[in-house]
């Protein structure tokens, strides 16, 4: 199954904002124990995969932006919002572009959560079985 993965959909959206805000630190996961700030965090939250039919999958990944400022600025704040559900909807991943869902965010001590989910459809490749075992035929005459 190849398919797009968590790991490329977290480093196209760690380099849209990098892209967005060259100034800004961008970790992925985890951050150090002091960072600079400000800073974002880009974390994969939540992953489902779902039959759908035979060998067809809907997988979605579900992902926090965290946005750590230097103040709590909170127009600041919501302009950068505002930025993340503009260019998180169409998502330019690999050769394909994966479209952001169920976009919200939240303010709580002085930072900001975005969270976005991308969804699409995945086909597992189907495994290449013989349709019969080998047949083995012989001809004889009795004396």
């Amino acid at each position: 199954m190849n398919a797009l993965t968590g790991n490329a959909i977290q480093g196209s959206l760690a380099a849209m904002l990098g892209r967005l805000y060259p100034d800004v630190e961008v970790y992925r996961d985890a951050i150090p124990a002091e960072p600079p700030l400000p800073c974002f965090v880009v974390k994969l939250v939540d992953f489902i995969q779902s039959r759908e039919l035979s060998n067809r999958f809907r997988r979605v990944h579900a992902f926090e932006i965290r946005y750590l400022a230097a103040s709590g600025d909170a127009e600041a704040m919501q302009a950068i919002a505002e930025s993340l559900h503009e260019h998180a909807e169409l998502l330019p991943v690999e050769d394909a572009y994966c479209r952001g869902t169920k976009m919200r965010q939240e303010t709580a001590d002085g930072e900001l959560r975005f969270y976005v989910e991308y969804a699409f459809r995945v086909m597992q490749e189907e495994l290449s079985q013989p349709l019969m075992q080998a047949m083995r035929q012989e001809e004889r005459i009795n004396p």
